[in-house]
């Protein structure tokens, strides 16, 4: 088990669609995240639209989003999300390097 975290952006017009479509996850999707190897998958947001997750994968994260991009459900979940999201550095998403764990 691998710890990942990274960043991402959702655009200021889109944080409270974000945030309501995340309080209730489709269950086909978290069904789908558990299937591609995410654990323990949590996304922490700051008001300007910056998220932070961290998740627990089996190999990597770039592999459990690899395995997750072949569900037909995530492709439905990426259609509604797609326009509430911009950008990190060029980037949908920034992988960060683990520094510190207290274990």
């Amino acid at each position: 088990m691998k710890r990942a975290g990274y960043i991402a952006r959702v655009k200021k017009e889109g944080i409270e669609e974000y945030k309501r479509y995340h309080k209730k996850v489709w269950p086909e999707m978290r069904q789908a995240l558990k299937r591609a190897g995410f654990h323990k998958f949590t996304i922490f947001m700051r008001p300007n639209g910056v998220t932070f997750a961290y998740c627990e994968v089996d190999e990597s994260l770039a592999r459990a989003f690899e395995n997750v991009s072949k569900e037909e459900v995530n492709a439905r979940w990426g259609a509604v999300m797609a326009p509430l999201l911009g950008d990190i550095e060029g980037q949908p998403l920034v992988e960060l390097e683990e520094v510190f764990n207290l274990e």
